[in-house]
């Protein structure tokens, strides 16, 4: 009886053995580290938002050569470059503006006075007619190329200072109206959001390339109140300051009409010669098609 009551309670504990093997074991309870949830889609309010913007090529840069006895202005009048601005976070915005040194025209009351100074600047500036064509082709241009964006009055494009731009004065007169909308020129009321900015990068004239830093002024343009996604319909951009060229730095060499060095120890550089050009910018720059 002893043999048959001890076998009969190993076959029950073989078979719960069994059963528990059948049924699934509770699952332990998670602890730290917690497992990674799936990354959430950014909102578009950080998603970067890049727009490229092509910089019109009648641009206006004023032009001051200042000596100790005159004052001689005028203004490059051709630009060119690329603009690659993020709306949402202008400090990731990039590019580079070129003027064409070669289109300066100078300042006078008389054309022949005109005509005068410019080619003098454009001695001065060693691209002169008497220098050979390839290297006037060369040295023409200027470039600024931006790396890094800072001293934002605002982050984002259309977070800056509100500029209200008002229609013309009958452009809500339905007489005037065409088919299909506002006549030629006069659209509803724009708006202009302008942003305080620093500029550093690199600044290349005549071959030679020096670290430099620019403070702007752009203003976005839309055509209504801009929302978070607008893009703007143009920029343009301004200095705040002078960018101030140094002709030694940039081995500029001053020349007379027949292309001799105006030497640098003479009295005439600061005199009648300046050692720097001063330039203020004002361009504008449209959305790339």
């Amino acid at each position: 009886m002893a043999l048959k009551a001890y076998a009969l309670v190993s076959l029950s504990a073989a078979m719960a053995i069994a059963c528990s093997r059948d049924e699934p074991l509770p699952a332990p309870a998670r602890s730290a580290p917690w497992p990674a949830q799936a990354a959430s889609v950014p909102s578009a309010r950080s998603a970067p938002e890049l727009v490229r913007f092509v910089v019109q090529p009648l641009g206006r840069a004023a032009l001051s050569l200042a000596t100790r006895s005159a004052s001689p202005r005028g203004a490059f009048r051709v630009a060119r470059g690329t603009l690659e601005v993020d709306l949402y976070d202008l400090s990731r915005s990039r590019g580079s503006v070129e003027l064409d040194l070669g289109s300066v025209a100078m300042e006078a009351d008389e054309l022949e006075l005109r005509r005068r100074y410019t080619a003098q600047a454009l001695n001065w500036l060693d691209i002169g007619p008497s220098r050979p064509e390839a290297e006037r082709e060369r040295l023409r241009w200027a470039r600024f190329t931006i790396r890094s964006i800072s001293a934002m009055s605002a982050s984002a494009a259309h977070e800056g200072r509100r500029i209200k731009r008002e229609p013309a004065p009958d452009a809500a007169k339905t007489t005037d109206t065409v088919e299909g909308g506002p006549p030629p020129g006069r659209g509803p009321p724009s708006e202009t959001r302008a942003v305080s900015l620093s500029a550093s990068g690199e600044l290349t004239v005549h071959g030679v390339r020096v670290d430099a830093v620019a403070d702007l002024s752009v203003e976005f343009d839309y055509p209504e109140a801009p929302q978070p996604g607008a893009r703007p319909t143009q920029l343009v951009i301004r200095t705040r300051r002078p960018l101030v060229v140094s002709l030694k730095t940039h081995d500029i060499k001053p020349r007379e009409d027949t292309g001799v060095f105006v030497a640098r120890d003479m009295k005439l550089v600061g005199t009648l010669v300046s050692p720097e050009a001063r330039v203020e910018l004002e361009l504008t720059a449209k959305p790339a098609r």
